[in-house]
């Protein structure tokens, strides 16, 4: 994520600061491959519509991805039970 993607996504720099933070292998890979998922579409000429706060946008998918256990469960069938907090 070193150049802008779009001019569309704001907080690039931001979002990469929170990028390189992640230590976690598993994590790092998941949201890599979140992000080669955006970057495929903005080629594909398919930008957000309107300006996107991409710190903002990263910030929830580490969140999301260091939840091994839950993404386990989910690609596997498995019951998930309520949505954590």
């Amino acid at each position: 994520m070193a150049e802008a993607i779009t001019d569309g996504l704001l907080y690039q720099k931001e979002a990469q600061v929170l990028l390189d933070a992640v230590t976690d292998k598993t994590t790092r890979d998941l949201v890599g491959a979140f992000l080669a998922t955006v970057y495929r579409e903005a080629q594909s000429g398919c930008p957000p519509r309107t300006d996107l706060d991409f710190e903002f946008v990263v910030r929830t998918v580490i969140g999301f991805c260091e939840q091994h256990d839950l993404i386990r469960s989910i690609v596997t069938g498995g019951e998930i039970g309520a949505w954590p907090e």
